[in-house]
Formats: C-alpha cells, sequence, structure tokens
C-alpha cells in the first residue's frame, strides 16, 4: 500500500475486489462494543488486528 492506492481501498471492499476476511481476529456483538475497544486498543496483548461488531 501507498498513498495512491490507500483512497482506492474502501471502493475495493465494497465492490467485492479486496477480501478483508484473513485481516479480521476478533468479531464481537454490537452489545460488546466496550470489549471491542478494549481489545483494539492492546493489540499485543490481544493479537487483534481488526475487530468486527455486528447486530
Amino acid at each position: 500500500m501507498d498513498t495512491s492506492s490507500t483512497p482506492r481501498l474502501p471502493d475495493m471492499l465494497a465492490a467485492g475486489q479486496l477480501d478483508a476476511s484473513p485481516l479480521i481476529t476478533h468479531r464481537l456483538p454490537i452489545e460488546d462494543i466496550m470489549h471491542g475497544y478494549d481489545v483494539f486498543a492492546a493489540p499485543s496483548r490481544t493479537g487483534a488486528l481488526k475487530v468486527v461488531l455486528s447486530r
């Protein structure tokens, strides 16, 4: 990634051209949002790379 490719990433994700699922390390229900923030804030302890909250 560089400054020319980074702005295109959201469009690529939305179009299904980029699979971000290998980056997701944690999946939590939206009710656990505060725990999700704690997990994401401490990656060296939790191994978090990307935390996904869902309904």
